[in-house]
């Protein structure tokens, strides 16, 4: 592994009958044990690329190769082809590797130590990087990517591409031979991040080669390319664009790194200049005027159809249209998308007293609930693992409370301590008085198992922080809830803290729920983000209209989350688009179905609003805010999506 010369000349020493093949294997390996007749090699769980290379006289004996037909398996006789797979290896996932190690270095030793660390560190990894570290290991990939791009021919990448399991090409054909190479070599060290992120390695073993040798060939190799060429070529606009990265902030990560890892690389004692650290400097020239603000369920995490799933079976009861269904259900989910409970509690009592039916406190304090009914409801409670009404209604637990108290009396002849103990017995039900505390034990439980990101969030609010722009949440729903969601999710590196979570139930008195403007009107103010630089992302026509109502910048619909079926979402979209809840009569100005195509609405808005400030000193109106956004056109980026995209019929000139 890795000793590739030793290979060569065992090759050449033993020449025939042993024929050597070279091969290329996609995998991270952190570990490797030899013994007699053992050879235990620790490796990631990922199916990676094996690329095999023959000449004209092994295709008589392709069939005993090794691995022949495997899925995973690409055997070629173009050098080209496979320098290049070995290139995009060596570079995307060794390189990175080392790239993290020195950065892992620069984090944990001393800032005036020069020569071999004195310490053996677990790898630094995109998950547990801080934003400023993220921005450097992004600017590094790039980096590589713009290297590969150099060093081989377009038709030739496009053919080793062809090769990846997942490799895809948007089905109008219109992408040119550039563009798919591009995005598909962005895909792989994105993947590549990923796979790193699930090794647990250290330092001593990516740097096992020697420190000198892997900082000159896989550090500053990338660094002396990229000084050395002013002018990056014909791609480099395009990379710039899918990365979501502009050339002077990857010039600066390349330059700041290299001179900072340098002093590892040499013998201690040896006399160097150090570069003193200046990220954050940096960082604070670069932020950006813009804000994205999420609405939670349903859109950042996939919660909306468990969530209304709950609130189904805690009203199922109690609803006129009986008896319930599954098909209710799914209709209850779709109708009452972005509503709260409380709302839809509120309509359910609206509906029965229009029908001159008790409202449903009444009957559940006197349990006068159909039996058919609740038995029913009872099945849907046990298959989410909640327990059955039947169950808490004859559940009670006394809880014994002790309470000791010891005063100290001072008298004449001195100090006298007197204890008192007194014992009382508390009852408590099973089930809740009030609905609304069963619906909130019961939706805690559920989400603790089965909160989950919506598809591509993740990599969008890593791709936010890495470009440094301000983001947090705008619900309905409640902070006795989300912040729970949020760390079930594993979504808490992005929110640390619940600063970045506003609730239009929780943070006013009385509520102020969406289609009211003051939730989103709030998260802009404690962003202390215009509400014209502002993006709202929204799954509901309801949020849609409250970030309307906000005058919100930019509204972005979404119809990736699971509560939407794939078959519906064309639907969803024109209900987003519409904006029949807004004031206004505004609706989303674009509707995406998978959050990886967010940033390429928000890079360019972003610079947009950059441009607006300078133009307007920052002292533009609303009104004249109002008019540059108009002449913002979000169809621009539609060439640069990647999953499905929706726009209104009819748009401002």
């Amino acid at each position: 592994e890795n000793d590739h010369d030793s290979v060569k000349v065992l090759a050449e020493k033993l020449n025939t009958p042993v024929r050597f093949v070279p091969v290329v294997v996609d995998r991270i390996c952190w570990d490797r044990k030899i013994k007699e007749g053992i050879i235990s090699i620790h490796s990631e769980a990922y199916p990676g690329l094996v690329t095999m290379l023959l000449d004209a006289e092994d295709d008589k004996e392709q069939h005993l190769v090794p691995w022949h037909g495997a899925k995973n398996v690409k055997i070629t006789r173009d050098k080209s082809v496979y320098g290049f797979l070995k290139s995009r290896k060596l570079l995307c996932v060794n390189g990175t590797h080392t790239t993290l190690a020195f950065m892992t270095l620069c984090k944990f030793e001393a800032d005036d130590h020069i020569g071999p660390p004195f310490g053996d560190h677990s790898l630094l990894t995109w998950d547990t990087a801080s934003p400023e570290q993220r921005d450097c290991i992004w600017a590094w990939c790039v980096a590589r990517v713009l290297l590969l791009l150099h060093e081989n021919p377009i038709d030739v990448m496009l053919e080793g591409v062809k090769s990846d399991a997942n490799f895809s090409v948007k089905s109008d054909g219109a992408a040119s031979k550039e563009d798919i190479v591009i995005s598909a070599l962005i895909d792989y060290i994105e993947n590549s991040l990923e796979r790193i992120s699930r090794t647990d390695d250290k330092t001593s073993r990516v740097l096992g080669g020697g420190l000198k040798n892997r900082f000159q060939g896989r550090l500053e190799m990338v660094e002396t390319f990229i000084r050395a060429h002013p002018d990056l070529g014909d791609h480099a606009a395009l990379v710039f664009e899918k990365a979501r990265l502009s050339e002077d902030v990857m010039r600066f990560y390349i330059t700041d790194l290299t001179e900072n890892a340098r002093r590892f690389s040499v013998k201690a004692g040896t006399k160097l200049k150090l570069q003193p650290p200046s990220m954050k400097k940096r960082l604070a020239t670069m932020e950006s005027p813009a804000c994205v603000i999420f609405d939670f369920d349903g859109t950042l995490c996939d919660t909306e159809r468990h969530l209304k799933e709950v609130a189904y079976v805690e009203l199922a009861p109690y609803l006129l249209q009986q008896p319930p269904s599954e098909h209710g259900m799914r209709e209850f989910v779709k109708m009452e998308a972005g509503k709260s409970f409380a709302l839809m509690m509120e309509s359910v009592d609206k509906d029965r007293k229009a029908a001159g039916l008790p409202d449903i406190a009444t009957v559940r304090s006197q349990k006068k609930e159909d039996a058919q009914v609740l038995e029913m409801v009872d099945e849907w409670r046990i298959r989410m693992g909640l327990d059955p009404i039947s169950v808490l209604r004859l559940t009670t637990t006394t809880k014994v409370i002790t309470t000791t108290m010891t005063y100290t009396k001072t008298t004449p002849k001195g100090s006298i301590t007197h204890t008192e103990t007194s014992t009382d017995n508390i009852t408590e039900k099973g089930e809740p008085d009030l609905l609304l505390d069963q619906q909130k034990t019961d939706l805690q439980f559920v989400m603790r198992k089965m909160a989950a990101p919506t598809d591509g969030s993740m990599t969008m609010l890593r791709e936010l922080e890495s470009s440094n722009i301000r983001f947090c949440i705008a619900t309905t729903t409640g902070k006795d809830f989300v912040p729970v969601t949020v760390e079930a999710a594993g979504l808490r590196a992005f929110f640390p803290t619940d600063e970045k979570i506003h609730s239009g139930e929780s943070d006013f008195i009385p509520p102020r729920f969406k289609p009211a403007p003051d939730v989103y009107l709030k998260a802009a103010a404690t962003e202390r983000a215009s509400v014209s630089d502002c993006i709202a992302v929204e799954d509901s026509d309801i949020g849609v209209g409250a970030a309307a109502n906000a005058n919100i910048g930019l509204i972005v619909g979404y119809v990736g989350g699971g509560h939407i079926l794939p078959e519906l979402r064309s639907e969803q979209a024109k209900v987003l688009l519409r904006g029949h809840c807004s004031t206004a009569g505004r609706g989303a100005d674009v509707v995406i179905e998978n959050m990886k195509d967010l940033m390429f609405i928000v890079r360019p808005w972003s610079e947009h609003r950059k441009r607006t400030r300078a133009r307007r000193g920052n002292r533009g109106t609303m009104e004249d805010e109002e008019d540059e956004n108009r002449g913002f056109d979000v169809r621009a980026v539609e060439e640069t999506l990647r999953f499905g995209v929706w726009f209104p019929e009819k748009r401002p000139v």
